[in-house]
């Protein structure tokens, strides 16, 4: 039995590997403190890393935030989606605004693009907030794409 479960769990572990897709990473500056998911990030100088895991419009994705220091700050699996600014071939990052609380919602490259699932915390300030919330973008020049091999 346990012999079975370690060839299953290589399998997997191999699947997934051989599904990986391209990796987009962003640095870019933000001005503000920010959450990802349900973690709350200061302002600060980040690399945002977004990955596509299986092939064609059905794959899904994750993005992993990286500290200046290289640590991982936080890593979230997120929905692929196209891009909303394809004239501009650098990354940018866009942010919702409510109030003075930012969220982060959406990761683009030059080729793809991963949305965020909305928190609960978000949920909750959207419906406190009579204005709605303001997309606020984050744009970085030169975002790096490389195909990992395994």
């Amino acid at each position: 039995m346990r012999k079975t479960s370690i060839v299953v769990a290589a399998l997997l572990l191999s699947a997934t590997c051989l599904l990986a897709g391209p990796t987009t990473k962003i640095r870019a500056n933000v001005p503000f403190d920010f959450y990802v998911g349900e973690e709350q990030l200061p302002a600060g100088t980040y690399v945002f890393e977004m990955r596509a895991i299986g092939f064609g419009s059905s794959s899904s994705s994750a993005v992993a935030v990286y500290r200046q220091d290289g640590t991982v700050a936080v890593t979230l699996s997120t929905i692929p989606s196209g891009w909303e600014y394809r004239r501009m071939a650098d990354g940018h990052l866009h942010f919702s605004r409510y109030t003075n609380t930012y969220f982060l919602n959406k990761v683009e490259g030059p080729s793809s693009g991963a949305s965020l699932i909305t928190t609960r915390v978000e949920r909750e300030l959207r419906a406190q907030n009579n204005r709605g919330s303001e997309t606020i973008i984050v744009a970085q020049r030169k975002a790096t794409q490389t195909q990992d091999s395994y």
